[in-house]
């Protein structure tokens, strides 16, 4: 069966899971190329599903994205966007304390020390969630959260310091090849480090090494 309007014959929707035809260019079906077209414009390519009028649901993460003018946003960035009454920083991270997969076990953590993390006081706290499990291991028997904000004086028992290594990213650098990682000795394979520019108001970079 052709389509008389652009000449091209209909053929079954790529999506594995639907039934309808179709003789668009793209090879979907109205409703699975608007949802691929939702999930692009957020750098997304798992599938979504529908919830409400203006509302989608990731069906891996359970995160919900809402419509903000032509492009989605996550609802969890909106409502901490709100909560702090200006917009966050581009490099911000909010993790979804209902996720299913709950970052490594990072959401069950917060929830069980709020009232330690709450002592850090407001503002942006900066860290790293690393140990057992996650990416390089470290050689951990545990997972723990360690603040990239050396200069708070005191911090809660649940959270740790990242240790303070050298002055310079050279100097920096060599000591990780030769002596391994500083936070968990005895680890000769670090990831990397971070910079904290005293010189541009104490802004960090991650540092990967060998990339």
């Amino acid at each position: 069966m052709i389509n008389y309007r652009n000449g091209r014959t209909y053929l079954k929707c790529e999506d594995a899971d639907c039934e309808e035809l179709t003789s668009s260019i793209h090879g979907f079906c109205t409703r699975h190329y608007k949802a691929r077209w939702y999930l692009r414009s957020v750098g997304r390519t798992e599938k979504v599903e529908r919830t409400s009028k203006g509302k989608w649901k990731h069906t891996r993460t359970g995160y919900i994205l809402i419509k903000v003018g032509k492009s989605m946003e996550y609802e969890h960035r909106i409502l901490a966007t709100k909560a702090l009454g200006k917009p966050l920083p581009r490099e911000a991270i909010v993790h979804h304390t209902s996720a299913p997969d709950d970052n490594y076990g990072f959401c069950k953590w917060v929830r069980g020390n709020k009232d330690q993390l709450f002592s850090l006081g407001v503002g942006y706290h900066y860290g790293e969630w690393w140990g057992q499990g996650i990416q390089r291991n470290y050689g951990m028997t545990e997972k723990v959260f360690s603040l990239f904000n050396i200069w708070i004086p005191e911090c809660p028992e649940c959270v740790r310091k990242v240790p303070v290594i050298e002055k310079t990213l050279e100097k920096a650098h060599a000591r990780l090849n030769e002596l391994g990682s500083q936070a968990a000795p005895g680890f000769l394979n670090p990831e990397g480090l971070v910079m904290s520019a005293t010189q541009n108001r104490g802004v960090r970079y991650k540092y990967i090494i060998n990339e």
